[in-house]
């Protein structure tokens, strides 16, 4: 099992031919599967006291995946340091990101959803909905950005749970009458590199993200994949390894560009995904987001924050947080 392999058992699912009531459509995105917030299950919506619990318990669990006797015996002390700090980062990022685009949504007034809308926003907002229930919120609440489901991976722990969120994320898909597509648009992206501002020890690891297109909804919307990943830089082949060490670091605003082209190293990273190589490409997680562009520029502009900010005080007393 791998990172790279997006060739993932086709659904059987099929689109509604008949337009359905809300609660039929509900009742029908029910049946998709849930990931847990254990297994590969979503980051809630709100923060509150049982979410808070939940949430140690999920960052416990992922934690020790990332020491002791759980980190292979090739992985360096400074490797396995920097892919705990680049975890915590992207943990902070990824949950923060997920309840911002479900506070600066375009519907606050929450007095007009259904009971079975409510149910369902009641399971997104704890982390426990399916893709399909989340992409129905997503529309009717009219969120910019929201989280299908998540995977913490390090050094290839827990991957196999990257076979059921694909499948669950690509039956959602098929039952909103979006598309998968055959070809997936993939873009690779360089983050960080360890030992920054300290020439003494020689840069150990690359963090690095490969961003995977795997689908489209009518609304615009789009179903990106994000895995992230390290180079374990003592791994790869010299030539490569230089290459990227010696490209600068400090003032450098195309310095993520630039390590992408150092010796050709972009065009060995599909084959290090590939391959399970994971004494060289170190993988630490996946997360699969529904984007819609046109609700990012909408709703997420300055002064469209200040409006709802504003509005939210306003309604706050129909509001469900």
């Amino acid at each position: 099992m791998n990172m790279n392999d997006l060739k993932t058992e086709q659904p059987v699912v099929h689109a509604p031919e008949m337009i359905l009531k809300n609660s039929e459509l509900l009742l029908l995105y029910s049946e998709n599967p849930r990931g847990e917030p254990l297994t590969w299950g979503t980051t809630p919506l709100i923060m509150n006291e049982e979410t808070r619990v939940q949430q140690a318990t999920v960052h416990d669990s992922n934690d020790r995946l990332f020491q002791g006797e759980m980190v292979p015996a090739h992985v360096s002390a400074g490797v396995r340091a920097f892919a705990e700090h680049v975890d915590m980062s992207r943990r902070h990022h990824r949950e923060s990101k997920n309840r911002d685009g479900y506070a600066f949504r375009g519907v606050f007034d929450l007095s007009a959803l259904s009971l079975d809308d409510l149910e369902a926003l009641s399971l997104a907002q704890y982390g426990h909905a399916s893709p399909a229930e989340l992409l129905y919120i997503q529309d009717k609440l009219d969120i910019p950005t929201i989280e299908l489901g998540s995977v913490t991976h390090p050094y290839g722990h827990r991957i196999e749970e990257l076979v059921p969120m694909r499948k669950a994320i690509r039956e959602a898909i098929v039952m909103h009458g979006g598309k998968i597509l055959e070809e997936p648009v993939v873009q690779f992206q360089a983050r960080t590199i360890s030992n920054i501002g300290n020439p003494a020890h020689a840069a150990e690891a690359l963090h690095m993200t490969r961003h995977t297109t795997i689908g489209a909804l009518a609304n615009g919307t789009d179903i990106i994949e994000r895995s992230s990943f390290l180079i374990n830089l003592n791994a790869i082949p010299e030539k490569y390894s230089t290459a990227i060490r010696d490209v600068p670091v400090a003032n450098n605003h195309r310095w993520h560009k630039q390590v992408l082209r150092a010796g050709s190293f972009q065009d060995i990273l599909p084959a290090l995904l590939k391959n399970d190589s994971y004494d060289k490409a170190i993988p630490l997680s996946t997360t699969t987001i529904a984007v819609n562009e046109e609700k990012e520029a909408r709703l997420l502009n300055e002064e469209a924050c200040y409006e709802r900010q504003a509005l939210m005080r306003t309604v706050s007393n129909k509001i469900i947080f």
